[in-house]
């Protein structure tokens, strides 16, 4: 059996039930990218087209990123925790929450950037097949 991860700041914040919520964002974000690049394809539409990829595919990346870390940004920016998968309950000691707060930053940055390549592969594919069809 599992044991439910504790409160440990800037590491983890979130429960196993939090964790699953985000892998579905993460999924959804996946499935967002493809019909999205698969309709740009069909349109062939030009490169400012294809930048609009990255809002599903930073969805999809800080989903997962999140899941993995049990550790979620708006909890680290509102002051909260959730490991117990029950409410939310307030970070008192304000050197948590600073230490949450530097995990989410360095998570976001992170899942970005990550998803900026994603986006500028995909962008490259889509191009490429648009231009092969010419």
């Amino acid at each position: 059996m599992a044991i439910s991860p504790a409160y440990k700041a800037g590491h983890c914040n979130i429960g196993r039930h939090e964790s699953r919520r985000r892998y579905m964002t993460g999924w959804m974000g996946v499935v967002l990218s493809v019909l999205l690049w698969v309709g740009l394809v069909c349109l062939r539409a030009n490169w400012l087209g294809f930048l609009l990829l990255c809002l599903p595919v930073v969805m999809a990346v800080v989903g997962f990123r999140q899941a993995r870390a049990q550790f979620c940004v708006y909890y680290a920016i509102t002051r909260q925790q959730n490991v117990t998968d029950s409410v939310p309950e307030p970070i008192q000691r304000r050197g948590d929450w600073q230490t949450d707060m530097i995990s989410a930053v360095s998570l976001l940055l992170q899942s970005v950037s990550l998803a900026l390549v994603v986006t500028f592969l995909a962008m490259g594919i889509g191009l490429a097949m648009i231009q092969g069809r010419r």
